[in-house]
């Protein structure tokens, strides 16, 4: 390995739950324990509006909160979070040499999605 780094189950753990996705589409992370979430400009740009004061202009000047408290919270965003990863290759295969039919394999691997 070239910079010799060997990550641990714990920190691939804790990557893969930083990890989001931002308002139906753009990729996102955590950066603090506190739910502060950090995403590209084009991501939350139209969001803004929803956020400033009369009289701001957040795109143009940007905003920076001191504290904690000062954080402003975006109405009606949803993020979505990646909680696990289970591995269903074998489970699909199975069904997929039982079932001859089409719909049926089709019906089950959308079965499985909405677990």
């Amino acid at each position: 390995m070239r910079y010799n780094f060997k990550p641990t189950e714990e920190w691939l753990n804790k990557v893969q739950r930083s990890a989001l996705q931002f308002g139906g589409g753009c990729s996102a992370a955590f950066v603090s324990t506190d739910g502060l979430i950090m995403t590209n400009h084009h991501c939350g740009r139209n969001k803004l509006s929803s956020i400033q004061d009369e009289g701001e202009n957040l795109l143009k000047d940007g905003f920076y909160a001191e504290e904690l408290e000062d954080e402003r919270l975006v109405p009606n965003l949803y993020v979505d979070q990646l909680i696990s990863i289970t591995d269903v290759t074998n489970e699909v295969k199975e069904v997929m040499k039982k079932e001859k039919s089409h719909n049926k394999k089709l019906q089950y691997v959308i079965r499985s999605k909405l677990r």
